[in-house]
Formats: C-alpha cells, sequence, structure tokens
C-alpha cells in the first residue's frame, strides 16, 4: 500500500512530537493538523505508515518511528497554502498563507519555487481536479501550449489550460460542465505557475 499526502502530514508532526519528547495521541495529532472532526482519517493514516515500515507501535500503545543509519527515512519540505484557485469563472486572487503542509521532496523537482492552492469549481474535472482539491503549482513565468496554469488577469485568479494560437491566448476549462467557457485574453494576464500534481482533499 502506498502512502498519501495526509500520510507525510502526520509523519511530520510525530517526529515533531516525538523530537519534542512529547506525548503522542491521535487526538493531538488530529488537532495539530486541524482535523479534529477526522480522527478515523488520522487513525487510518497511522495505519498506513505502521503498513509501509515508517513506524511501530509497542505493545503499551506507544508509537516509535523507524529510522535509517540514524535519519528517518522520509524528507520534506514545507510549502505554503495560499488560498483558492477559480476552475470555473476568475476569482479575486489573495495570496495570504493559510498554513503549510510537509510535502514529499520526490514531487519537488530542483530548486524551483512551490506553493498549494485549492480548486475552486469544476472547470478542470475531466483532469480529476475536483472542488476542494489541493494542487501543488510549480512557480514559473514561462508556458507552453498544453500546460495547466495558474493565470493572473487584472486582480483576478484561474486555473485553466493555455493556448496560443495566432497571437491569440485562450484558456480553455476541461470540464463536463458547459457552463464552463473558453476565456479569450487580449490583455493584462500574468503567469503565476505552472500546475504539477493534484494532492487531493487533504
Amino acid at each position: 500500500m502506498g502512502l498519501y499526502n495526509l500520510d507525510l502530514q502526520v509523519l511530520e508532526t510525530l517526529k515533531n512530537l516525538i523530537s519534542n519528547n512529547e506525548k503522542v495521541s491521535v487526538r493531538k495529532v488530529s488537532r495539530m493538523l486541524g482535523m479534529e472532526k477526522s480522527l478515523r482519517s488520522v487513525q487510518l493514516s497511522i495505519e498506513r505508515l505502521k503498513e509501509n515500515g515508517k513506524l511501530f507501535i509497542n505493545i503499551d500503545g506507544k508509537i516509535e518511528l523507524i529510522k535509517e543509519n540514524g535519519i528517518l527515512n522520509i524528507k520534506t519540505k514545507l510549502i505554503p497554502l495560499i488560498g483558492d484557485i477559480a476552475c470555473g469563472g476568475p476569482i479575486l486572487a489573495q495570496e495570504n498563507i493559510e498554513t503549510y503542509f510537509p510535502i514529499s521532496e520526490n514531487m519537488i523537482k530542483g530548486n524551483n519555487n512551490y506553493f498549494l492552492l485549492r480548486a475552486n469549481g469544476d472547470s478542470m474535472n475531466k483532469i480529476g481536479i475536483e472542488d476542494g482539491d489541493i494542487i501543488l503549482i510549480r512557480h514559473n513565468t514561462d508556458c507552453s501550449n498544453g500546460d495547466i496554469v495558474v493565470a493572473l488577469i487584472d486582480d483576478s485568479a484561474t486555473l485553466k489550460e493555455f493556448r496560443k494560437e495566432n497571437g491569440i491566448i485562450k484558456l480553455i476549462p476541461r470540464s463536463t460542465n458547459p457552463a464552463n467557457k473558453t476565456i479569450i485574453v487580449t490583455e493584462n494576464l500574468i503567469i503565476q505557475g505552472i500546475f504539477e500534481k493534484n494532492l487531493g482533499k487533504i
């Protein structure tokens, strides 16, 4: 069984608690992750970590992390979640950091900067991006035809497929909802990043 992004968050939280000699409990981990109402999800995550050899649980219930050569065997980087992105019509861009999530360094390319956004709407559901999903974005102002981009139009941001043909820029939805229409851009367009991965609802 593979690991989900939530598992990496739980592992990072466990590492912090254990390194500070704090008491570990499902309830405490859930509270630190803002998931007080999702205790079962955190419990299942801990079970997956156990099955994948990342931790073991003593007979007295104490959780201990398994290390390789004295070093925790998952390396993560904290990436900021900076709010919502429209998967529909553009929404007002608000770059306020809500929180940070530990993301596996295996998802990070080189020294590029990354950020996370929460999808809002259904205009990209054909490629698996659903309303409420957290998506990983690589900061880049250059893009190519076919890239899924974070586009800033005036003061509004949207996630769409980028196309430039005969000097005309189109931001194209990939949706089962016919209400989502292609946006034709004539000016004031800034590409803020390129979609890398959908992390789901974490």
